[in-house]
């Protein structure tokens, strides 16, 4: 059993974290930065908010597609009106 021990130990000590003497605190802040990230992704506000800016995008451009398809017909209907086929055939002088 102390042979497992000292298996375990040389383990642990292999695989401990080592400080960085380099380290300004920047490694905390970002760590911060990103579990403050992860809490806001998992957070139910953050997908009600896409929600809403997807859902507001989808109707501008329904509304933009509308406004020109109504221009397009008040472009083709400004020519006064169009005969229509059945019109024509109905003013043929009849033998």
């Amino acid at each position: 059993m102390d042979s497992r021990s000292v298996v375990d130990d040389a383990t642990y000590l292999l695989f401990a974290a080592k400080p960085n003497p380099k380290s300004d605190g920047k490694t905390a802040e970002v760590r911060e930065t990103l579990q403050s990230m992860l809490k806001e992704r998992l957070s139910v506000g953050h997908w009600v908010e896409k929600y809403q800016q997807n859902h507001e995008k989808k109707r501008e451009k329904r509304r933009l597609k509308a406004e020109a398809h109504r221009a397009k017909y008040i472009a083709s209907r400004s020519h006064g009106p169009q005969p229509s086929l059945l019109n024509e055939l109905l003013d043929w002088p009849v033998c």
